[in-house]
């Protein structure tokens, strides 16, 4: 009679060994999407960029210095496409209306342990609202 070894144990630490590998896995796996989408939004800005022709001078630093991102308001048509095409090509947070009368297109990013957040804002323009009255 031959004795076998109960299974429990090696069972147990397989289990265990199995789930965190596959934790680690998808850990790792969303970081690199993340990475991979970080990566996608900032070829469609630089695209929209090219296509339109919007250079440095027209992106307006969102804390005095480029380092946090930029602003582009759409006062001249280049940069109103510019806008529209972001927007368009990008999944953007739309925000309330801004106080101006063009749209505009915030890009902004956070960089924790070298490895930036990006942000896309959309600010649609205030509707111009007619002060007539019917009475």
């Amino acid at each position: 009679m031959s004795y076998a070894a109960p299974r429990g144990p090696k069972l147990f630490f397989g289990l265990i060994a199995g789930t965190v590998l596959g934790f680690f896995a998808w850990v790792i796996g969303a970081e690199l999407a993340k990475q991979f989408y970080r990566t996608y939004q900032f070829h469609q800005i630089e695209r929209c960029e090219s296509e339109f022709g919007l250079r440095q001078s027209d992106k307006r630093a969102n804390f005095g210095f480029d380092a946090g991102g930029w602003t582009v308001v759409g006062d001249e048509p280049r940069k109103l496409e510019f806008v529209e095409c972001v927007r368009d090509r990008l999944s953007v947070s739309e925000c309330p209306a801004s106080n101006s009368p063009y749209p505009a297109i915030e890009v902004a990013w956070s960089s924790i342990l070298y490895s930036p957040n990006v942000y896309v804002s959309y600010y649609p323009a205030e509707a111009v609202q007619s002060d007539k009255s019917t009475d």
